[in-house]
């Protein structure tokens, strides 16, 4: 009988604690309005997965106006909700507010909201913040670089995507691949293929798919066929992935300096590889054998 009681009892609390998720997410309309610090936090961490950030600023606000005492957690958790839904407005006004009532900042607030405004499109404003960190005294790690050197791949700031891996390798950080595929990107979209090949050649560094695509496109922009291609059989060496964009990128390449076998042979490992060939590919190759006059 205590067996059968105890085991009744623990699912009537696992059934009370699944009342406050719904089948569209977490939801707090039956849980009560101002939970404790640490299940104010779990509830927070939900609502930012479920990207909710109305929610969760509600939640966040009723805790502070039933006196419950919030820290960086909470804080960080309703920014992360914010920016995971593009609110990215209202993650800067959490950042303002933090400041307001004496909760220190941290490496994770700066990196999520730099990585919202990145995407955001107003890469420019992440930027400022990521200068801001040492006025403040916040220690910038490896995640924050990552968020920056991205925002500076979409604010087109190549040099100082560079000067970004500098600093941390002089701060002994290791960039990670999110950090140097947004550094190649960056140069690729500066038409900077000899850097951007550089960064993929980098003793350590272990480029993926995103990496090589990144310079394979620089050295399209620029015809580098070459390079290009030399690229694509790096990859295969390296028992890296090859998709359809970054062979398109280097037919293109081979279009553009007018190398028509090259491109046919590009084809071929596309169908070896099992990459089905799209509009872009044969629109490129069929300009390459044009430009070759075949």
């Amino acid at each position: 009988w205590q067996r059968t009681g105890t085991a009744a009892l623990r699912r009537s609390q696992r059934c009370r604690a699944a009342s406050t998720i719904g089948a569209d997410g977490p939801s707090f309309r039956q849980a009560p309005k101002s939970p404790g610090s640490k299940e104010g936090a779990w509830r927070l961490a939900l609502l930012a997965k479920a990207r909710q950030p109305d929610a969760a600023l509600a939640l966040l606000s009723s805790m502070r106006s039933s006196g419950v005492k919030v820290n960086v957690v909470h804080y960080n958790s309703t920014i992360n909700a914010c920016s995971r839904s593009t609110r990215w407005a209202s993650a800067l006004q959490l950042m303002s507010e933090m400041a307001d009532v004496g909760i220190a900042r941290t490496a994770v607030t700066y990196s999520t909201i730099i990585s919202a405004l990145a995407r955001a499109s107003v890469p420019e404003r992440g930027l400022e913040l990521f200068a801001d960190m040492d006025a403040v005294r916040v220690t910038k790690n490896i995640v924050v670089y990552g968020s920056a050197i991205s925002a500076c791949e979409k604010a087109s700031r190549w040099a100082q995507a560079l000067q970004m891996l500098a600093t941390m390798a002089m701060e002994a950080l290791r960039a990670d691949t999110v950090a140097m595929n947004a550094a190649v990107s960056a140069c690729g979209i500066a038409e900077k293929w000899q850097t951007a090949l550089q960064l993929v050649w980098e003793i350590g560094f272990k480029a993926d798919t995103v990496s090589y695509s990144a310079a394979v496109s620089a050295c399209e922009k620029s015809g580098n066929w070459v390079h290009a291609i030399e690229l694509i059989v790096k990859m295969g060496s390296s028992q890296v992935r090859k998709d359809i964009v970054v062979y398109n990128a280097a037919i293109s390449a081979c279009e553009k300096g007018a190398q028509y076998d090259k491109a046919m042979l590009l084809m071929d490992d596309m169908r070896l590889d099992g990459v089905t060939p799209n509009v872009i590919t044969f629109s490129a190759a069929i300009s390459a054998c044009e430009k070759a006059g075949k």
